[in-house]
């Protein structure tokens, strides 16, 4: 049983959300033509709150007011707590940390060339993932009170997606083709993609620039005692258990350990309320209340619509905590991607000329993608500048 600090229950459902690309004069994405017509966003036009449903109706935006919002705050956060432990927690912290522990037992941190290209992505990765496990991740502490599910299901399905997931399958242009948003044509404003291959492009030719004078040839890498003692480290059963040439299926995401019954006593209503929250809306809607475009009603009727939303929402001690916790670690960068330790060695950080010039093109490729990309998003209602390279650590420190 799942269970929030004060003894309630907390309720963990299994939504399904539809997005469509609506219609669009272009199809250019972000980086279209100046002048050109901006291509229209992805747009959700329906979702399930349940898995299935006889649970739970399907709500549209048609729907207004508090039955939308609240399928949406479902949506979010279910995707909020997905995104922490795959993506976040073992696709990052956990996947680098067997990465880079194997690196740092088998490479030569003075005469290797890969190690040189590692080590900064891992400083402060240990000290981290040596330090979480007894401050955020145990029971009743932050994660434990802001995901849904318990902590023995979060460390289950932490360890399914890692040890899970082929290295290969996570390749920006394989894991975007998987999902069929590679290609403009399939989904013309999508920042993440363009913004993202931009930035793995950029180190591509930095890493291919700093090894080819070290390994000019297959050869040359095969030949390489440390390097093959590092990819069997990655692997072995008793080291990094990580299959990185295998493709495995996909985990299951159904992580969550108990879902109440309708009337349960959980912390949010049951699906089935959806449809007395749907009622309950439409009826503020006549009055005045929430519209269907989100526009501010007035008074009883608007706090009618408000007032209903609020089961919804985590109690006020669980949201000071989230908005708490993620303001601290948003507002944290101690590293910049592209830019090096600082090193009195003959050559820069990598101690050849080539490892310099690469060094120093690669940040300059990134200095330019940082300001191409804040000259795009000027102006918008929403930009997104998450991938700015002046806004993406070069560890994974937090």
């Amino acid at each position: 049983m799942a269970t929030a600090d004060d003894g309630r229950r907390k309720v963990a459902y299994v939504p399904k959300a539809l997005f469509v690309v609506p219609p669009s004069p272009s199809s250019g994405g972000r980086g279209a033509a100046v002048g050109a017509p901006p291509p229209r966003p992805l747009a959700p036009v329906a979702i399930q709150v349940a898995a299935s449903p006889a649970d739970a109706p399907v709500v549209t935006p048609r729907d207004g007011g508090a039955p939308w919002a609240a399928a949406k705050l479902v949506v979010n956060a279910a995707d909020g707590t997905e995104h922490e432990l795959r993506a976040h927690m073992a696709l990052t912290h956990y996947l680098i940390n067997a990465l880079g522990a194997a690196a740092a037992r088998t490479l030569d941190a003075a005469a290797s060339p890969v190690w040189r290209l590692l080590a900064p992505h891992l400083d402060g990765l240990f000290t981290i993932n040596n330090t979480t496990p007894s401050t955020l991740l145990g029971e009743g502490n932050l994660m434990h009170q802001t995901l849904t599910g318990t902590t023995a299901a979060h460390t289950a399905y932490v360890a399914a997606v890692l040890h899970g997931t082929a290295l290969h399958s996570l390749f920006p242009r394989a894991e975007m083709a998987a999902r069929g948003v590679l290609h403009a044509a399939a989904l013309p404003d999508y920042p993440y993609r363009d913004d993202g291959l931009a930035i793995w492009d950029a180190l591509h030719a930095y890493v291919a620039a700093v090894l080819a004078p070290h390994y000019p040839t297959d050869a040359a890498v095969a030949a390489d005692t440390e390097v093959a003692a590092w990819a069997a480290e990655i692997s072995a059963p008793d080291g990094g258990r990580h299959d990185y040439l295998a493709y495995a299926p996909a985990c299951p995401l159904s992580i969550w350990g108990v879902v109440p019954a309708p009337g349960d006593g959980g912390t949010a209503p049951p699906p089935a309320t959806a449809a007395a929250a749907a009622a309950a809306a439409a009826a503020a809607d006549k009055d005045g209340g929430t519209n269907a475009n989100g526009t501010r009603g007035r008074g009883a009727a608007a706090a009618a619509a408000a007032a209903a939303l609020l089961p919804w929402l985590p109690p006020p001690p669980v949201a000071s905590a989230q908005a708490e916790l993620m303001a601290i670690l948003a507002s944290v960068r101690v590293t910049r991607l592209g830019r090096l330790p600082w090193t009195p060695r003959r050559g820069g950080w990598h101690g050849t000329a080539e490892g310099a010039a690469a060094a120093a093109a690669l940040a300059a490729r990134l200095d330019a993608l940082d300001a191409a990309i804040a000259a795009r998003e000027a102006g918008r209602e929403w930009p997104y500048e998450y991938l700015r390279p002046s806004r993406v650590p070069r560890s994974i420190n937090i």
